[in-house]
C-alpha cells in the first residue's frame, strides 16, 4: 500500500512539474507580476502596503512624493516602483512595472487590462473612474505603469486624468427593452425578495461590511453591484447599480428605458405606483415609485431610479423605506 501511494505523490509531482516547464515566458511574467502586486492596490496607506510587503528597501522622500522599488529580476519582471503620497495617509498612487522587453510588457499589460481603450492616446488606458477619481495606465517601452489621481497627491489635477468626450467604457450595455424576457422576470423576481426585505427594515438581508457599505444578501443578478448602505437618518436602504461609467445622455436613455419597464404592469410581478413627490437620490432627482399591496395602498416601501454620477455616470435602482 505503501508502494502504491509513493507511486501516486511521484506521479502527481511529475504532473506539476511537467506543467511548471510547460509554462510561455508570458504566462510566467503573468504569475509573477500579480503575485508582486498582491496588496499594493492603489489608495492603500503606505503603512499598510510596507506590513503587507516586508523586507522592501527603505523609502526614498522628497517634497513631491514617497519612492519605494522593489528589484525583483525573476521571470521577465525587473522590478517594481511604488509612488506615495507625502501627506495625510500617505497613499499609493502610482505603480511602474518594469519588464525585461517591450513585447512581454505588450503581453502582460493587455492581459491584465485588455487593449488600450483611451480613445485619445493609442498607448493608454482608462482603467476606472469612482466620482471624481480616475484610474489609468500607459505604456512605454519595457514600461507599465498605472496610477489614479488621488487628492493630496502630485497626480491630483494632471490632464493624464481628462477623459474624451468620446470614451464610455459601458456604452454598449444593453437597454432594459432588449432584455430577453427571462431577463426581465428574474429582475422583478428578485426585486421582489428586496422589497420584502423592506419589512424588516432590510436587516434580513443584511451581510457583512465592505468598506463604507453592507453586503447584500439578496442581489440583483443584473446589477454590477447591489450593497445595503445607510441613509443620512441611519436607516438602511438597498442600492442596486446597473450601469456605471457612461455619458449623461446615454445613462438618461438607459434609466427612461428601465422607467418604461417599471411603469407597466404584468401578471405576478410587484404593483408599483408611481409617487410625484419631489425626491433626491445621491443628489440627482430621482423617479419614485411606492410599492402597493394587493387593495393598491402603498406599503412604506419604495423603489427609486436615478442616473447619478460626476464625470460618468450610472443608473440606480434604490430600494428604501418612507
Amino acid at each position: 500500500m505503501k508502494h502504491i501511494k509513493m507511486n501516486k505523490i511521484c506521479l502527481f509531482l511529475l504532473l506539476c512539474s511537467s506543467q511548471i516547464m510547460a509554462q510561455t515566458p508570458g504566462e510566467r511574467a503573468f504569475e509573477r507580476t500579480t503575485k508582486t502586486l498582491t496588496g499594493a492596490n492603489l489608495g492603500i496607506a503606505k503603512a499598510a502596503f510596507t506590513s503587507n510587503k516586508p523586507g522592501l528597501p527603505k523609502p526614498k522622500a522628497n517634497p513631491k512624493n514617497i519612492e519605494i522599488v522593489e528589484n525583483i529580476a525573476k521571470d521577465g519582471l525587473e522590478k517594481a516602483i511604488y509612488h506615495f503620497g507625502v501627506t495625510g495617509k500617505q497613499p499609493l498612487y502610482e505603480v511602474i512595472l518594469e519588464f525585461s522587453d517591450e513585447t512581454l510588457r505588450q503581453e502582460i499589460s493587455e492581459k491584465m487590462f485588455g487593449p488600450p481603450n483611451n480613445p485619445a492616446h493609442p498607448n493608454r488606458w482608462i482603467l476606472g473612474v469612482q466620482g471624481r477619481v480616475v484610474s489609468i495606465g500607459w505604456s512605454d517601452g519595457k514600461k507599465f505603469a498605472f496610477a489614479a489621481n488621488l487628492p493630496g497627491t502630485v497626480l491630483a489635477t494632471s490632464d493624464l486624468f481628462k477623459i474624451p468626450a468620446n470614451f464610455e467604457m459601458h456604452k454598449n450595455l444593453p437597454p432594459v427593452s432588449e432584455w430577453p424576457a427571462i431577463e426581465v422576470t428574474r429582475f422583478f423576481d428578485e426585486l421582489q425578495l428586496q422589497i420584502n426585505a423592506g419589512a424588516t427594515g432590510f436587516a434580513s438581508v443584511k451581510g457583512g461590511p465592505i468598506d463604507h457599505y453592507f453586503e447584500c444578501l439578496e442581489p440583483l443578478s443584473t446589477a454590477s453591484l447591489s450593497a445595503i448602505m445607510v441613509n443620512p437618518d441611519k436607516t438602511l436602504f438597498i442600492n442596486n447599480e446597473m450601469t456605471s461609467e457612461m455619458s449623461l445622455e446615454n445613462a438618461t436613455k438607459w434609466k427612461d428605458d428601465m422607467a418604461n419597464i417599471l411603469d407597466t404592469p404584468a401578471p405576478n410581478r410587484c404593483k408599483l405606483g408611481r409617487n410625484n413627490l419631489p425626491k433626491t437620490l445621491f443628489g440627482k432627482k430621482a423617479a419614485v415609485w411606492d410599492v402597493l399591496d394587493k387593495a393598491g395602498k402603498p406599503t412604506g416601501v419604495r423603489i427609486g431610479l436615478v442616473a447619478a454620477g460626476e464625470l460618468l455616470y450610472g443608473v440606480f435602482v434604490v430600494v428604501l423605506k418612507g
